[in-house]
């Protein structure tokens, strides 16, 4: 066979499989690079859904704590509180019946951290001075119970209740610029969710939850 004829097939031969071998790779990497992004976005509308389970809840039970509170500290009678008090227990039961569910999902999609914020078993030893939104609702529920009975704890219990909302505003501040990272995540069409800094909406020391400044 003539040489020349030999290096045509040869050039075509090498061509063809070289050709071949690139487009498989370009395709695998452009099914590679789509099956991320789907993940991404599955990733960002799981946490979305969670964060509107949780704030909602969190809103539901600090509304009617803190109504209750107002009850017993206004004395608006017995049977006020008591219905205030039903009411608030109610929403208490929702939270109780999937905590553990809620925590291990917020550890899923938004991190240790924030399921640690809240709920960390190691307030269970601690509950006097708990740093989980769990253990401070308890705190909370515990003192105006005790200050239907005892009008000096009345302040006590507005203290914590103000600190417990300056917990609950961190945490969703928090979970938020989670959320909105990972939706600039998509937007660049890139997997990087390492923890980044936020800007925080709540700062100082007089604010347990937030990041605290000199």
């Amino acid at each position: 066979m003539d040489s020349s004829l030999q290096s045509l097939i040869l050039g075509f031969i090498l061509t063809t499989v070289v050709g071949g071998l690139i487009g498989a790779w370009f395709q695998r990497a452009a099914w590679r690079r789509q099956a991320r992004l789907e993940l991404l976005k599955q990733a960002y509308l799981d946490a979305n859904e969670l964060f509107a389970d949780v704030s909602n809840l969190v809103d539901a039970r600090y509304f009617r704590l803190y109504r209750w509170y107002l009850c017993v500290q206004d004395d608006g009678g017995e049977d006020v509180a008591a219905d205030r008090e039903r009411r608030y227990f109610e929403v208490v039961a929702s939270w109780n019946e999937e905590l553990r569910t809620r925590h291990n999902r917020i550890r899923m999609h938004l991190g240790e951290d924030r399921a640690l914020a809240f709920l960390d078993y190691a307030d269970d030893f601690n509950q006097d001075e708990p740093h989980s939104l769990h253990y401070r609702f308890l705190k909370c529920t515990r003192l105006v119970q005790a200050a239907r009975g005892d009008r000096s704890l009345v302040s006590t219990a507005l203290e914590e209740i103000n600190k417990l909302n300056w917990a609950l505003t961190a945490f969703a501040n928090d979970a938020a610029d989670e959320i909105m990272r990972r939706a600039t995540s998509l937007q660049l069409l890139r997997s990087d969710l390492s923890d980044s800094p936020r800007t925080g909406l709540v700062s100082g020391p007089q604010h347990p939850g937030g990041p605290q400044q000199a």
